[in-house]
């Protein structure tokens, strides 16, 4: 009776039952392991676990993220906690947010009867799992019903692998020991005649609702342990050699004494994961209208479109006044930029003929101009600020696209040096030491 006591406790008096079950660990730890989590302890056991994961992306630009990690660690997210009162407790991120919110919710049902529904007769579960740390990542699960029913759709649209569940299957899984993350992994069946789908972005199932699987240590420990293996899987979406052959080209054009704009935009259309490090596709010479000609546009992978304007390597971006203004050159591509935007929100029906999936939120701006390493600190901090306060666009240095690859590279645990040998340049990127 202990268990259902405490889960009474817990469930309409939070701060009562963490009391309760302090008092009975000073007595019994025994006793305590049988007291399920209360709400508190397992908000505290997400927020540990979200925080520590996050922070090891959070050097990442947002870019980098799209590229590198899967959705729930590219932003803040909101997640719910679940505690079944007789087997388990799930933890979700259900949708992204400004700030990740927490918020736990009882349930009567097992967890896992609560979140899948019955797909078929039979008791037996498409996926048993009786084991600690398991992981399934982009796979749809289907029932032989829904896809019977949806096959031409599943099969056109579908670009994850599907998994298909045979009528002999009563439930899409059951955990009865341990722990299971699904990752972006997608089930559908018809229960009641009608269609059932679910997308679990990030799905942690439990067996155990004991409050001593879910103590703050334990969090970090688990945070720790994926963080290592989500880089890990980072490093696997990266072409590296790519990239540092890429790079080491890229600082020999940039050490040209004779590099001017015709020679640089060449480089990048040819290289444009310098400019994006999640390109997908590169428009050339992209035409708005009769009146503008765009150097080129990139997409990135979640459909962005980013409208670059390369201008000379050797401009002046500033003055050498006491109070930096922008020069010439730069007030012109400024005024361009602003222009090519404006000309891409106002005819944005006619631009999705030519570019796929077009939207004005998620268009942006890059102007490529200058030499950072020419700048005085002066110059850097009106650079800074110019960028703080433009909206829809930004102002980059020839020497910031090179930075920000090498910074990326070294984010990855990578180190690249072009002062070693030239094989070593090309191959030898050396783990950066713990």
């Amino acid at each position: 009776m202990l268990t259902q006591f405490a889960f009474y406790d817990c469930q309409h008096k939070d701060a009562q039952c963490d009391s309760w079950q302090k008092a009975i660990s000073s007595i019994s730890p025994t006793l305590l392991s049988m007291c399920p989590v209360s709400q508190s302890r397992l908000k505290n056991f997400i927020k540990a676990y979200a925080e520590k994961l996050l922070s090891s992306t959070s050097k990442f630009s947002q870019d980098e993220k799209i590229l590198l990690f899967p959705e729930h660690l590219q932003r803040p997210f909101n997640v719910l906690g679940t505690i079944s009162k007789s087997h388990g407790v799930s933890i979700e991120f259900t949708n992204s947010a400004e700030v990740t919110s927490v918020r736990v919710q009882y349930v009567d049902p097992r967890i896992d009867e609560y979140i899948f529904p019955k797909i078929g007769s039979s008791e037996k579960p498409a996926l048993k799992v009786n084991a600690e740390n398991l992981g399934i990542t982009s796979i749809n699960f289907v029932s032989r019903s829904f896809y019977d029913r949806y096959k031409e759709i599943i099969e056109v649209l579908c670009r994850s692998s599907n998994f298909l569940l045979g009528d002999f299957f009563g439930r899409f899984l059951e955990v009865g020991q341990g722990d299971i993350q699904l990752t972006d992994a997608s089930f559908a069946c018809l229960h009641d005649g009608k269609e059932w789908l679910k997308r679990a972005k990030f799905l942690w199932i439990f067996a155990s609702n004991s409050q001593n699987a879910f103590s703050l240590e334990t969090a970090e420990k688990l945070a720790k342990r994926d963080s290592g293996r989500i880089m890990a899987e980072a490093m696997s979406r990266v072409p590296i050699y790519s990239l540092l052959n890429v790079l080491s080209e890229y600082e020999r054009l940039l050490a040209k004494v004779d590099l001017v704009e015709e020679d640089a935009q060449k480089f990048l259309e040819k290289n444009p994961m310098l400019i994006s490090i999640d390109f997908k596709e590169v428009f050339p010479k992209f035409k708005l209208g009769e009146k503008y000609v765009v150097d080129f546009v990139i997409r990135t992978s979640d459909s962005r479109y980013v409208f670059v304007e390369i201008e000379d390597p050797n401009d002046r971006l500033y003055t050498m006044e006491k109070l930096p203004k922008q020069g010439k050159e730069l007030r012109e591509a400024d005024s361009q930029m602003k222009e090519y935007l404006s000309y891409v929100k106002n005819n944005i029906l006619y631009l999705q003929n030519r570019l796929a999936g077009l939207n004005v939120e998620k268009v942006s701006g890059l102007i490529i101009v200058g030499r950072s390493s020419r700048l005085s600190e002066k110059q850097l901090a009106r650079l800074e600020k110019d960028n703080s306060t433009i909206v829809g666009y930004r102002i980059l240095t020839y020497d910031e696209l090179y930075t920000r690859i090498r910074t990326f590279l070294e984010n990855l645990g990578i180190r690249y040096s072009h002062s070693q040998s030239e094989e070593r340049s090309k191959l030898g990127l050396h783990r950066i030491e713990e």
